[in-house]
């Protein structure tokens, strides 16, 4: 009687141990990445790397394979990638036509033959992203009509720092002018921008900034705003995105006597836009602009634009042509309402 207990006791273990076999061995084939063709075969395995030429694939049966890319209709994977010149990131499709790969909450879609150099794809075992950081610095000559005259110089530099949901951006100005008048004019800009990112393309935002600028009689002009944006795209050759929302302005006027007194302060809307598409990696056409409309004085708006583009001459230094067009509904005593400046200048990026 023993011997039969002990007998099923060891089947009943066997079964156990055989069972959970199986169930490890099942896991481990419906966690295996999948590779399907255009002409409907399918290989189970493991991505190893793809370029826009070919995809390299470790086959449970065949070994390590290599396929061109147009011939892949789909390829599914369970752990992350590495893009060049990206980082961390998620393969969210790939077709003959493009790919799609998710960075954060930053989606690109790469078509094929929208690309002039090749991006290489790599499978990584850590998906969580590092923290990714770009900038650029721009030294430029301008010439302006408006409320300055003459030649002037301006200094900008950018910079983001980003992880998943998380996107910081950095702005720093300052322009040295001449006036009408022949006097040495300046103007300083500084501001930060916080966007989070609660879904892939709609996102929260805070900003503040701080500006001075003598030529337009501003000792000091503060914005705290907030309010949410929309991501529409964001490729790695083009990208646009929109923001709106509610900012709070001061204004403190370096000489008094204007319809505002020495100064002014007031509950505003805003909405700003920003686009750019590069063309065969060396030609980039960008816009942005901002709308801020006061909710105290109608008639006083501000509507800030930069359009033109930059022409790269290495993939970090590059030369920029610019127009910068100002408009305000209500500017400080004696200044005109249009500011038009063309800049040409010499910058890096990274």
């Amino acid at each position: 009687m023993m011997s039969g207990l002990l007998f099923l006791k060891i089947i009943n273990s066997s079964f156990r141990f055989t069972l959970l076999i199986c169930l490890l061995c099942v896991s481990t084939f419906t966690s295996a990445d999948k590779l399907e063709l255009a002409k409907g075969d399918v290989v189970n395995g493991r991505f190893v790397s793809a370029t826009f030429e070919n995809v390299i694939f470790e086959s449970d049966s065949f070994g390590q394979i290599t396929i061109e890319s147009k011939r892949v209709k789909k390829l599914t994977l369970t752990g992350g990638i590495q893009v060049e010149g990206i980082g961390h990131c998620e393969l969210e499709s790939f077709s003959p036509e493009k790919v799609w790969i998710l960075c954060g909450f930053d989606i690109y879609s790469v078509p094929h033959a929208f690309l002039a150099r090749t991006i290489r794809i790599e499978a990584v075992e850590d998906i969580n992203p590092p923290w990714r950081s770009s900038g650029d610095f721009t030294v430029s000559g301008e010439t302006e009509r408006g409320n300055k005259n003459g030649d002037e110089w301006e200094v900008e530099f950018h910079y983001r720092l980003q992880k998943e949901v998380h996107r910081n951006r950095f702005d720093l100005e300052y322009e040295n002018d001449i006036s009408k008048e022949g006097a040495n004019e300046e103007e300083y800009y500084l501001a930060y921008n916080y966007d989070w990112f609660f879904t892939k393309k709609w996102f929260l935002n805070a900003n503040t900034s701080w500006e001075k600028d003598d030529s337009d009689n501003i000792a000091d002009e503060y914005h705290y705003g907030a309010g949410a944006g929309y991501q529409f795209f964001k490729m790695p050759y083009h990208s646009l995105g929109v923001e709106f929302g509610y900012a709070y302005i001061t204004q403190d006027y370096l000489k008094s006597g204007s319809v505002w007194g020495d100064g002014k302060e007031y509950d505003a809307l805003t909405w700003s836009a920003d686009w750019w598409v590069i063309f065969i990696d060396k030609i980039k056409l960008f816009h942005s602009h901002q709308l801020t409309q006061s909710l105290k004085y109608h008639s006083d708006y501000q509507l800030d634009t930069e359009t033109g583009f930059r022409f790269f001459m290495t993939t970090a230094l590059y030369g920029e042509l610019k127009l910068e067009w100002d408009i305000k509904g209500e500017p400080s005593e004696g200044k005109a309402k249009e500011d038009e400046t063309w800049t040409l200048g010499l910058g890096v990026k990274w």
